[in-house]
């Protein structure tokens, strides 16, 4: 089923213009304009993270290929129509202790890495692994060490515990906290613990096509003007390996416990569009370019 030598990934994060621009549609979404950007920022953020959770996923599930291919002085590269653009990779080195774990993988974007879909990655990703990958209780540990996409940088740590036998059962409970800088030198500040559940595609690693992941779980989100906001997933979120963002799944969000606002996803369908409702008011979403924002003239009473 696979017809690629070498690894792919997918990684897209967050941003907003360096100058943020009234939110025009506010009017529409029943949301204040501080309420909404948190909103557009938010879905911005959060298919990032997905992004940046599938792609350390990717790598450490090829982990062991990868060692073997490296001892072996076997050279690795990307064919055409995949992840990143022709002749575009980052350096990848391994480290690891006898019997070959733990296991650390660096890969360095440098100063620029372009991905198919136009983004631009530079920086640092540190991917620790503990034991061999899908084995009951192993840990990752995911450090970001000067990474950026584009102009927004993300530093911090993501961990994440796999429980199950990975047959019947294969779960992954991972826990964050992270600080994200946008464009315009805010800073966002995110902890939180999610359940990433792999459904289908563990058969075929190398085929990113077939996969699909379901995420459940909550965030606090600290804005840099010191407010808490809180997301919950209140329906799983649908991530496929081929799609850039969530196809399935609504999210909540809140402040002091009173919820302000909704987002949904859709039903499956691979597109660039969510719906965000609030007192019964839905607008459309566009998920498309580099920041999440309204799509004027899409918007009715009751939920779409």
């Amino acid at each position: 089923m696979k017809k690629l030598f070498g690894f792919v990934v997918l990684l897209a994060v967050l941003l907003v213009s360096c100058n943020k621009e009234p939110l025009d549609g506010i009017e529409d979404s029943g949301l204040d304009t501080k309420s909404a950007q948190v909103v557009l920022d938010e879905i911005t953020v959060e298919n990032a993270i997905a992004e940046v959770d599938y792609e350390s996923d990717f790598y450490f599930r090829a982990s062991h290929a990868l060692t073997d291919m490296f001892r072996n002085g076997m050279k690795w590269g990307w064919r055409k129509g995949l992840r990143y653009k022709t002749g575009q990779c980052p350096l990848i080195t391994i480290e690891s202790e006898e019997g070959g774990y733990p296991k650390t993988i660096t890969l360095d974007y440098g100063d620029s890495t372009v991905l198919r879909n136009g983004k631009v990655l530079s920086g640092i990703i540190q991917i620790y692994i503990s034991a061999r990958p899908r084995t009951d209780g192993f840990v990752k540990e995911v450090t970001y060490n000067g990474f950026s996409v584009d102009s927004v940088s993300i530093a911090g740590v993501t961990t994440m515990m796999f429980t199950g036998d990975n047959e019947t059962e294969r779960v992954h409970t991972v826990s964050s906290d992270l600080t994200i800088t946008l464009a315009d030198g805010s800073i966002i500040k995110r902890e939180g613990e999610k359940v990433r559940e792999w459904i289908s595609g563990l058969d075929t690693k190398f085929d990113q096509s077939d996969d699909v992941i379901q995420v459940s779980g909550y965030a606090q989100i600290t804005t840099a003007e010191n407010d808490l906001y809180k997301m919950d997933i209140t329906k799983p979120l649908i991530k496929l390996g081929d799609c850039r963002h969530y196809v399935e799944g609504v999210i909540e969000y809140s402040e002091n416990g009173v919820v302000f606002a909704t987002v949904d996803f859709g039903t499956g369908d691979c597109d660039n569009v969510a719906t965000l409702t609030k007192d019964g008011e839905t607008v459309e979403i566009d998920l498309a370019g580099k920041a999440a924002k309204y799509n004027h003239g899409n918007h009715h009473g009751g939920k779409g």
